[in-house]
């Protein structure tokens, strides 16, 4: 399996910063990140902003299905021509934003009634925008795991009236 600068410089691609993507390189922050999703033989999983797929392949070789949704159509290309081959029943991939699409649509639409368990690493710029929307679509969810920027966490965390928490 190749990583994910492996996969950088297969597909000749560059991440681009300016749009948030960041790529989990670390395989014990992969491997960490899924565990914490707690996942059951029956659980399915809803991947916001898969890019090059680490914590994808690792949910798909643990055996559960994935319903990912990305934006940039360079790592829809890569996810399409790296997963599909191996994992095809198992793995669907919407190109399209976060923001712009109907989670609770995509989810029924893929998984019937079941919940999801959702999880992504989020981009600093739209993190709080993407987490009012899954919370407009909480219903189809079970569970959240979600990478934020420190700052985002802070303000997150933040008593009324203050901007953040001390670090």
């Amino acid at each position: 399996m190749l990583t994910q600068i492996e996969f950088l410089k297969k597909y000749k691609l560059r991440i681009r910063g300016h749009l948030g993507q960041h790529l989990l390189m670390d395989p014990n922050i992969i491997r960490k990140t899924v565990d914490a999703l707690e996942l059951q033989p029956e659980d399915v999983v809803f991947e916001i902003g898969p890019g090059l797929g680490a914590v994808t392949r690792e949910i798909l070789k643990r055996g559960f299905s994935v319903l990912a949704v990305e934006k940039d159509a360079r790592f829809v290309e890569v996810l399409t021509l790296e997963l599909t081959p191996e994992y095809g029943a198992h793995f669907k991939l919407v190109h399209g934003d976060i923001l712009q699409s109907d989670p609770t649509e995509l989810v029924t639409g893929w998984a019937g009634e079941r919940k999801a368990k959702v999880i992504g690493n989020l981009p600093y710029y739209i993190s709080t925008p993407i987490l009012f929307h899954l919370i407009e679509h909480a219903k189809v969810f079970s569970r959240a795991v979600l990478m934020l920027q420190k700052e985002v966490a802070q303000r997150l965390s933040a008593e009324a009236g203050e901007e953040e928490t001390a670090a």
